[in-house]
């Protein structure tokens, strides 16, 4: 072998034990890391001033590393720029510490957002370490594991919830099977009856068109089952009018049905007995009997009645006649 052979062969020798040493250290490095659940990376050398991740001075071993570990979506990292805290110049001169200090704060966090764009995702922020790099926290995201308890206490109500629908199909198997057999019960819903009663204050008028009327407070009690009232009302007025034969005052009863399907509405149909009538002997000077039917608008406490009127009048000066008119009565529940 010549000499030239053997100094070919020595070089050999070292090229391959060289890599084969840089593969177990890479190995070495990497393995344990990869094992663990969290750790701390720095990606270290950036020239002054410069975010350029192509940078020659940068720690090349140690960004393949994080390059790889980066292929596991599971990892999250957090990329933390930080600098060598130089103070900056401009012209030759020293800038103030506050805008030298921005400035370095400016320069961390371009380098924390080269990494970021580089993988797509982890968050940003700075670190005032005084080193010219990244500080890279990462940690792999936990284990989502299942609460064995709650798994078999949901497992348990599936099977009881599968034994109650078995349990319903093998009812309705056996309605079936006896279908046309028996006959069937009548179910008699039976509605309960509600009682209640009413106590109201207001005004009851009633007029026709030629000219005869009667306007008088009014109270009132209704006696209430369910929807349908039992309505009772009259009112004599306290204050007087003065006529040629003496002093007059009006009086009413009233005595009727009504049914409220709704709260706020409904309808109503009674007779009525209204007087004018002299103060001093209580005798009537003029009368009418009828019939009123209307509906009812209530509104929390108040209640609206208009309705129509079909009535017998009489006075002393005219003979007896029936009369088209119209009633009606406003109300304020007293409970």
């Amino acid at each position: 072998m010549t000499k030239n052979n053997k100094s070919k062969g020595a070089k050999m020798k070292t090229v391959v034990a060289t890599s084969v040493l840089f593969i177990i250290l890479i190995w070495g490095i990497m393995t344990p890391a990869l094992s663990q659940e969290s750790g701390v990376i720095w990606i270290k050398y950036f020239r002054p001033g410069s975010a350029d991740l192509n940078d020659p001075t940068i720690d090349r071993a140690s960004l393949a590393f994080l390059d790889s570990l980066m292929k596991d979506d599971t990892i999250e990292v957090t990329f933390l720029g930080a600098a060598d805290s130089l103070n900056w110049k401009m012209d030759g001169k020293h800038v103030h510490p506050y805008v030298s200090e921005a400035l370095n704060d400016a320069k961390r966090l371009s380098r924390a957002r080269a990494l970021q764009a580089r993988y797509g995702r982890g968050t940003v922020g700075i670190t005032y370490e005084n080193v010219a790099g990244v500080k890279v926290i990462w940690r792999k995201k936990p284990e989502l594991i299942p609460d064995t308890a709650v798994l078999n206490e949901l497992k348990a109500r599936g099977q009881k919830i599968d034994r109650e629908l078995v349990k319903i199909k093998d009812e309705l198997q056996a309605l079936k099977a006896h279908d046309g057999k028996q006959t069937p019960k009548e179910i008699v819903i039976k509605k309960s009856l509600n009682f209640n009663w009413h106590i109201q204050v207001g005004f009851w008028s009633w007029q026709t068109s030629d000219g005869r009327n009667i306007f008088t407070p009014s109270l009132a009690f209704n006696f209430n089952v369910n929807d349908w009232s039992l309505e009772l009302k009259g009112g004599v007025t306290p204050w007087r009018k003065s006529s040629e034969l003496g002093n007059l005052s009006e009086s009413f009863v009233y005595a009727g049905i009504r049914f409220m399907p709704e709260e706020k509405y409904g309808v109503n149909v009674g007779v009525f007995r209204g007087w004018e009538f002299f103060t001093e002997t209580d005798s009537w000077s003029s009368r009418t009997t009828g019939i009123a039917t209307g509906v009812i608008w209530k509104y929390k406490k108040i209640e609206i009645n208009p309705a129509l009127t079909v009535s017998n009048v009489n006075s002393l000066v005219e003979s007896s006649k029936w009369r088209v008119g119209s009633a009606i009565s406003i109300n304020f529940n007293l409970n």
